[in-house]
């Protein structure tokens, strides 16, 4: 190669990674300069808030104090979490999503260079992948998460490669590692990625044409082996407790539940987000049924994510806040790729005899990894499909916790990466048998494939033409339908997105085999050897982009929820830390949800539903409908509700009116919350006097079993005012004092997630009462002196405390420490052999160079 060709070469890589940092701009460009955040959903800036807190010790679990408390899972540990003291929350979310983004790019492209893949045909594949729109396009349900886990389940395929090549323990050591990492940040889906990367690993190994084991061979793949479990199980074992402890738990009450009515249950809940077969078609044509649900002018309207029962009341729509678009090109591409797999070189004739070219078939490692993944493409889509097809029930049997994993739909990441290696090598036998013609003058060979992929891309421009003639001949069904399940309004916008969806694949293919025949009119022209790459990055930017871009919004209200207004102002001067509960519309909710956990301000929401856990539904099952004594004893001193609801709150005694508010919407479509009056608001804050403090005093208490408990909660002649109610096992007895005050509130002095410290004075033993959940991992320390956390009006903190000035102090103690220092010394171990590698391979290099100097 000579000097021109390299400096081609140089500038052609530079172009296209210049190409997929053009589409991150545009795609988080107007998120980064609108000054506010990406809308995500799912992820609240104020649980990011309370992590910028409470980090690195959230690695080894926690306490959220949101609503009444519950435990913080733990959290992993990635090179972007040190981020987040760094960065405001709101920052902290987009940059991540972005470094994610670009993180799966270059672990996509790592990945394909080891497979032995070129620079062009890896970098264009990683392409692929980070913009692949299932992943990309989740940001906008807020699964930072998925995103977060990609680029380490997809290097978990590359470490292991390497590892079962070289028979290396180190690289065994940090394929566990990477794999471990990758589980801990998403269970589901890391899960997912490591048994086909299990799969993979053993059929690189047992191939027909891998070197025979000898002996020692075979200890260092077993050494390796272990040493990769061993390692991937210290790493993810904070994850695994709380999965076993927790999560588990908590969805086999589910399912157990739901079987008092349906024996099918189990198999109900683990199938909700099945892929509809007719969604496959979304692979080539983004956005056919709609874009997202709550899309105001283009909402889905397919079958993903529909409420059981939904045939009989049509009255929910589908929830699906991502596409499943992978891309016109990479799938043209893949078939292309997994074409090769139905022609084997004549090897009796020469490499270069005709027909027999030796560059137009696939050989050795390319030929197994195009079967491998071409075969991993189809069992996903179809795992994929969960109950609408013949395999799922196969992973949801037999695999460990396959019965616990919702949302089949979660293999279309594996399909991702699949599309993309697929993709990959398919452009890599393009570029090498048109760069090979070239230099030979070959071209029989080259117009060969060049027939076949253009017959690839004519077949599929086909079949987007039919469907978009049956998508107008079908104009009247299509309309009826959409006004069934109450879409009436919206059926001229639906068809136009069926219609420019299908055009826009039209266009795409159009343009890639416009791209075909010019290069058949000019394939000897030493230029398209490089502009080439370059025109299917671009084209493949510019499609991956469009699909993208409508998923990947600035949060519009974002300084209506993080700003301080009138409420906020008002709730924060009070400083009395009782709760607030909604009572209203969901924006009060929303209100509620975000600004006030953002804030600081304590919120109330009723346990409801199945998801929660059996001892909040014993207490809500105790409490029944009677939601007075329900915000009496969680101490929700603050109603907020709206204004025509305001006749049935008349029974509550004493509520006073404390804000009256609305909220309107601005010109540029952002919210405003005013100060209003009882004649023209849309909203009120009340006061609920019947709230118990946050934290007091009681000098009268029964201690009586948990079963009694719950009796008295509902029981009317109990008085939560006078007396508390302290969870005994071993004694039965009431303890009055009727010459003192019947309670007295406490000062809290501090309060953070992990550290609640109040201040008090008792003019005999009492008992302390803290309106937070209980939770076993509480420590209580009165005086300096540890007591025993007693468990409180069922679901409460307290403790007993002598009479006289006392400092109590409640101290979380994290639930996954030792999980945690396990986790983070497996770590510290891989980095010093990583360390010491590095030193030794620098010393032998050195050695190296001073023996050929010398």
């Amino acid at each position: 190669m000579n000097i021109s060709d390299q400096k081609r070469n140089k500038i052609l890589l530079i172009l296209l990674f210049s190409v997929f940092f053009m589409s991150l701009i545009v795609l988080f460009g107007k998120v980064v300069l609108s000054g506010k955040t990406v809308l995500a959903s799912d992820a609240g800036v104020f649980s990011f808030q309370l992590e910028h807190k409470i980090f690195p010790s959230s690695i080894a679990g926690g306490w959220e104090p949101f609503d009444l408390g519950k435990l913080w899972p733990p959290e992993n540990i990635l090179p972007r979490r040190f981020l987040s003291p760094l960065l405001e929350p709101a920052n902290f979310i987009l940059w991540s999503y972005i470094l994610d983004t670009v993180s799966i790019f270059f672990a996509t492209f790592i990945l394909l260079r080891t497979l032995q893949l070129s620079v062009l045909a890896s970098i264009i594949g990683a392409m692929s992948m980070a913009l692949s729109t299932h992943t990309l396009t989740l940001i906008s349900a807020g699964h930072l998460s998925k995103t977060g886990m990609m680029p380490f389940a997809i290097l978990t395929f590359a470490a292991m490669y390497r590892a079962i090549h070289e028979r290396s323990p180190f690289l065994f050591a940090c394929t566990g590692l990477i794999a471990g990492i990758a589980v801990s940040e998403h269970y589901d889906v890391g899960y997912m990625f490591c048994v086909l990367a299990a799969v993979y690993g053993l059929t690189i190994i047992i191939r027909p044409s891998a070197p025979p084991l000898t002996k020692p061979n075979h200890l260092k793949l077993g050494l390796g082996i272990l040493v990769a479990g061993i390692i991937a199980l210290l790493s993810f074992l904070p994850q695994l407790q709380f999965i076993t402890t927790q999560i588990a738990p908590a969805r086999d009450a589910i399912v157990e539940k739901g079987k008092t009515t349906d024996p099918n249950e189990q198999w109900k809940f683990a199938t909700s987000w099945s892929l509809p077969p007719e969604d496959i078609i979304e692979f080539i044509i983004p956005g056919i049924y709609g874009l997202e649900t709550g899309n105001q002018k283009k909402p889905y309207w397919g079958r993903t994510g529909q409420a059981r029962g939904w045939d009989d009341h049509s009255i929910q729509m589908a929830l699906r806040q991502h596409g499943i678009y992978l891309g016109l090109i990479p799938i043209v591409f893949g078939i292309f790729a997994i074409s090769f797999l139905f022609t084997s070189r004549n090897t009796s004739l020469p490499c270069y005899s005709t027909p027999g070219d030796c560059n137009i078939h696939l050989q050795g490692l390319s030929r197994f990894n195009v079967r491998f993944w071409a075969i991993a493409w189809i069992i996903c889509v179809i795992l994929a499909l969960g109950q609408y097809g013949p395999l799922y029930w196969f992973f949801f049997k037999f695999f460990p916790y396959g019965a616990q994993i919702r949302c089949p739909i979660k293999f279309m990441h594996l399909v991702e990466l699949a599309t993309s290696i697929l993709f990959a090598f398919g452009l890599q036998q393009f570029l090498t048998i048109m760069s090979d013609s070239y230099n030979s003058g070959n071209k029989k060979a080259f117009h060969l494939i060049l027939r076949r992929i253009t017959s690839i891309s004519l077949c599929i421009l086909g079949s987007i033409f039919m469907i978009f003639l049956f998508t107008i001949l079908s104009s009247n069904r299509l309309n009826a339908y959409w006004t069934r399940i109450g879409m009436q309004t919206l059926t001229s916008q639906l068809m136009d997105q069926m219609l420019g969806a299908e055009l826009h694949s039209i266009v795409i293919a159009g343009f890639l085999i416009g791209l075909f025949f010019l290069i058949r009119k000019n394939y000897q022209r030493k230029a398209l050897l490089w502009i080439m790459p370059l025109a299917i990055a671009c084209l493949l930017s510019i499609d991956m982009t469009i699909v993208a871009s409508p998923y990947i919004k600035v949060d519009q209200h974002y300084n209506f929820f993080y700003s301080r207004n009138p409420l906020i102002d008002r709730l924060l001067a009070k400083n009395d830390r009782y709760r607030v509960t909604p009572l209203a519309a969901n924006i009060i909710y929303q209100i509620q949800y975000q600004s006030f956990r953002y804030f600081g301000i304590n919120n109330t929401f009723p346990p409801q539903g199945s998801s929660i856990e059996p001892e909040m539904k014993d207490y809500m099952r105790a409490i029944g409908n009677n939601f007075p004594r329900f915000w009496q004893l969680t101490s929700t001193g603050y109603l907020l509700a709206a204004r025509e609801i305001l006749p049935q709150l008349s029974a509550l005694k004493g509520i006073t009116p404390e804000l009256w508010f609305s909220i309107i919407r601005n010109e540029d479509q952002s919210l405003k919350l005013i100060e209003g009056s009882s004649a023209n608001a849309a909203f009120v804050l009340l006061q609920n006097p019947s709230a118990l403090p946050r934290s007091s005093v009681f000098y009268n208490w029964e201690e009586i079993d948990r079963k009694r408990i719950l009796d008295r909660i509902s029981d009317a002649t109990w008085d939560p005012e006078t007396t508390v109610l302290v969870e005994a096992t071993n004694s039965f007895r009431c303890i009055t004092a009727d010459n003192l005050p019947k309670t007295v509130p406490a000062s809290i002095t501090k309060y953070e997630a992990l550290l609640v410290e109040i201040q008090t004075h008792a003019l005999r033993e009492a008992i302390l009462l803290l309106n937070d959940r209980y939770d076993a991992h509480w420590r209580s320390f009165v005086n300096g002196i540890e007591q025993p956390v007693l468990r409180c009006n069922g679901i409460m903190r307290g403790i007993k405390i002598p009479a006289g000035f006392n400092t109590v102090v409640f101290s979380f103690d994290l639930p996954y420490k030792q999980a945690a220092i396990i986790k983070v010394c497996a770590i510290l171990f891989m980095l010093l052999w990583t360390a010491v590698l590095a030193v030794l391979h620098l010393r032998n290099r050195m050695k190296g160079q001073n023996s050929k100097e010398q």
